[in-house]
């Protein structure tokens, strides 16, 4: 920056002033571009913060959000051997982002289901648990136990498998 000012400075024709000016701004924006990029980003709420720590709720349906290996245990429990299906995601998922209306979907028209939501990331222990390797990744789970499994973003395989263990 302080070349490119001496730079600006030498210039004493009016014609080249503009090009000086023009090479003073690209530096300026060239050390934005060196800041570190969390402090360029937008503030990131946390599903927790914004939905409140158990639940998200819409008018579509509800869906239990996990935040560690104790709710999960906790929610499994609440099913009282009802059927129970654990969405594996994390929040750099694109195909996860792309299932997340289905999921929605099927809580709301399946009442009796209990849906929970597990970021991996936040929620590491839960999914070391659960042995997960991908995203996304759907366990449907009974009584405690794991009764299916589904890995990938398939909607209708999921619907499939939710009426299946019904």
């Amino acid at each position: 920056f302080f070349g490119i000012v001496m730079l600006g400075k030498s210039f004493r024709s009016a014609a080249l002033a503009p090009a000086a000016r023009a090479l003073a701004r690209h530096a300026v924006s060239a050390t934005t571009a060196r800041t570190p990029l969390a402090a360029q980003r937008a503030p990131v709420f946390a599903p927790s913060a914004v939905w409140g720590a158990r639940a998200f709720s819409s008018s579509a349906g509800k869906v239990a959000i996990i935040d560690d290996l104790k709710a999960f245990n906790s929610a499994v429990e609440e099913s009282k051997g009802g059927l129970v299906v654990a969405y594996h995601t994390a929040a750099w998922c694109g195909p996860c982002k792309a299932v997340w209306p289905h999921v929605v979907e099927m809580a709301a028209s399946n009442t009796e289901v209990s849906f929970l939501k597990i970021d991996v990331d936040e929620a590491a222990d839960v999914a070391q648990a659960n042995n997960i390797a991908a995203m996304p990744t759907f366990l449907l789970l009974k009584g405690g136990a794991q009764v299916d499994k589904l890995v990938g973003a398939d909607a209708a395989g999921l619907k499939v498998l939710v009426a299946k263990h019904k």
